[in-house]
């Protein structure tokens, strides 16, 4: 086929599309590549700046609601009336507390939502408690450190607040929340085939809120991987940072991370995505470019093929003619 001039003008004419095409495809899949990466990086950030105004806003409405019913305590002259207990339990069942409660410094009693009272009568020392002195402490607000509760199993913070009442200290209100729902309710946003979004301590290196929750509190690969680049560059903790970072889980997949500190806390709200999704789509478009690209050289060489023949068919019949001629000079033939 290549051996006529009409074969070798189509191989020229088919190598030129060739290399335009490649190069054509290469360009536009580098630009796609790093678009894609753009959109990308763009969705991950928006969606871990979503997760963090969750989570700042159950924080802060569990928070809230503490401090106002302890100024209502304050102020109330009947809190500790026969109504305190259906108060409390109002209280944990329209905020999803697991447990509210208050305590009061004059009788040592802590009284519970759930119609529990306890004192030293019953073996329950009020004062000797971790978030009663913290909170009688600090004089506001404090949020404790995560645990497990020894009575129900389960993994929680509790939130507690000082009372007073013409500024002498009376007791303490203070509501427990379930991290498990806490993660269910605010990690939503950030669940997705190929990422999720979580909530670490990053200078402890555990997760505080997980979509597994069995790695609630629970140090990991990933978390400690997390931590060291976080402690080692800070900036990766910067509101206004956009630069992401990778670490790889227990499973040995690579995944891309971008984390955003929660105010003055040790906590990072963090997006991972696996770092293949950023190729994948690329990858896909790429695929396609080929596929094209060869169905469109295939039509090319038979068009370009088809054209040139017809347009050279006058010389194949020069051509005879002067092989006819010089074998008649030669003696080949008498025609």
């Amino acid at each position: 086929m290549f051996k006529s001039i009409s074969g070798k003008i189509t191989m020229i004419v088919c190598l030129l599309i060739v290399a335009i095409l490649f190069v054509v495809n290469f360009m536009s899949y580098q630009n796609a590549k790093k678009e894609g990466e753009v959109a990308l990086r763009s969705i991950q950030l928006k969606t871990l700046f979503d997760v963090k105004e969750m989570y700042k806003f159950y924080s802060n409405n569990k928070q809230n609601v503490v401090e106002e019913f302890a100024k209502q305590l304050a102020t109330d002259p009947n809190s500790r009336g026969e109504h305190l207990t259906e108060m409390l339990k109002t209280i944990q069942k329209a905020n999803s507390f697991d447990l509210f409660f208050v305590g009061f410094e004059d009788t040592g009693l802590l009284h519970r939502s759930n119609r529990v009272i306890n004192g030293i009568a019953q073996g329950y020392d009020l004062k000797n408690r971790i978030w009663y002195k913290e909170a009688k402490k600090a004089g506001k607000l404090i949020v404790s450190k995560p645990y497990k509760s020894a009575s129900s199993g389960k993994v929680g913070i509790t939130y507690a607040a000082p009372i007073y009442k013409d500024g002498k200290f009376i007791g303490v209100v203070g509501g427990d929340y379930d991290l498990e729902r806490f993660s269910n309710e605010v990690l939503a946003l950030g669940k997705s085939a190929t990422s999720y979004a979580a909530v670490f301590n990053y200078i402890d290196a555990y997760p505080l809120l997980h979509e597994k929750h069995e790695k609630i509190l629970k140090n990991t690969k990933l978390s400690q991987e997390i931590s060291n680049t976080i402690k080692t560059n800070p900036k990766y903790i910067d509101p206004s940072n956009d630069e992401l970072f990778t670490g790889v889980d227990a499973a040995g997949v690579t995944q891309v991370i971008g984390c955003s500190k929660i105010d003055n806390s040790d906590y990072v709200v963090c997006g991972v995505t696996r770092e293949s999704l950023y190729s994948e789509s690329a990858n896909k478009l790429l695929i396609q470019q080929i596929i094209n690209g060869i169905v469109a050289i295939v039509i090319s060489v038979i068009i370009i093929r088809l054209v040139v023949v017809y347009y050279l068919k006058p010389l194949q019949t020069i051509q005879n003619g002067l092989n006819s001629f010089f074998d008649f000079v030669n003696f080949k033939t008498k025609n």
